[in-house]
């Protein structure tokens, strides 16, 4: 369960080193919603490092320019063990630009020194935590569709169709198709690749797709050409998502590689056809007799 949903009071770890900029914002906190907080005060980056091997707070406030670290080095440090905790960087007014540089590597908000409201850091945080409840919901979601594909060997790709734009997991590209996912940017360039025998079929079944009005869900079966220069067969499960008006916004699919299963299947085939001569052979000697 995430722990930043929490309905007891807020653990806060404050890593500041002027004593005053520390006791003004602890009285912004005491004023604000959140005046139930637990407050850790950290005055360097190797205590508040050191708290953090056995703490986990809800939200950091991090001074930027601390006697044993300075500047965007500071978050850096702190991003790398701060346990999902949301980070928002104190920020006095000189230094406004390295703040904002550190929202552009990940910090969740900033706030300047000398002008705290309790308003406006309650809405902060709230902001703050929200965010980073987001990106973790994000990253939970990504590891879960990375181990999915891991766990599937398909390859799920994504298209948009108001932007034209296609996802798909590189390392599973190269597994299914054989070729590497540069090589694919767009729906041309895929096309491509595809069998002349499949791609008039491929290219109406596609069109058909994008101007479906009710039928979601498709399957296509085509032959891919790799880098290798020889023709995968591929097996594309798709989902095709609607906006209110019913029309298709985006093509969601599980290509699979079904290249050895095709042989497989022609292996058994040619098999079968050589043991039903086999069988009839007698028969046909005895229908035609001795020469």
């Amino acid at each position: 369960m995430n722990r930043l949903n929490t309905t007891g009071p807020l653990k806060i770890l404050v890593i500041e080193d002027n004593q005053g900029d520390y006791f003004l914002l602890k009285e912004t906190i005491d004023l604000s919603v959140y005046r139930d907080s637990s407050i850790q005060l950290a005055e360097t980056m190797a205590s508040g490092l050191e708290y953090l091997k056995t703490n986990k707070p809800h939200v950091i406030f991090l001074d930027l320019f601390l006697p044993d670290c300075q500047g965007l080095e500071s978050f850096n440090q702190m991003k790398e063990f701060s346990a999902g905790a949301a980070i928002i960087v104190l920020s006095g007014l000189s230094d406004m630009k390295i703040a904002l540089e550190a929202i552009n590597h990940g910090a969740d908000d900033y706030l300047t020194k000398g002008e705290l409201d309790e308003k406006i850091l309650a809405k902060t945080m709230a902001y703050s935590m929200e965010r980073r409840r987001n990106l973790e919901k994000l990253r939970i979601a990504n590891e879960r569709y990375s181990l999915v594909t891991k766990a599937t060997h398909d390859l799920i790709w994504d298209w948009d169709l108001v932007t034209g734009k296609i996802y798909r997991d590189e390392q599973a590209v190269k597994k299914v198709y054989g070729v590497e996912n540069n090589s694919i940017q767009s729906i041309e360039d895929w096309n491509s690749r595809i069998h002349p025998e499949d791609a008039d079929h491929l290219l109406k079944m596609i069109e058909q797709i994008k101007r479906s009005t009710e039928e979601d869900y498709f399957q296509l079966d085509y032959r891919f050409r790799s880098e290798m220069g020889h023709y995968k067969y591929i097996c594309d499960r798709i989902y095709v998502v609607r906006n209110k008006q019913s029309q298709p916004v985006r093509i969601i699919g599980a290509a699979q590689d079904i290249t050895e299963k095709i042989k497989l299947e022609e292996a058994l085939r040619e098999s079968n056809e050589a043991y039903a001569f086999v069988i009839s052979f007698p028969f046909f000697l005895n229908r035609v007799g001795p020469p």
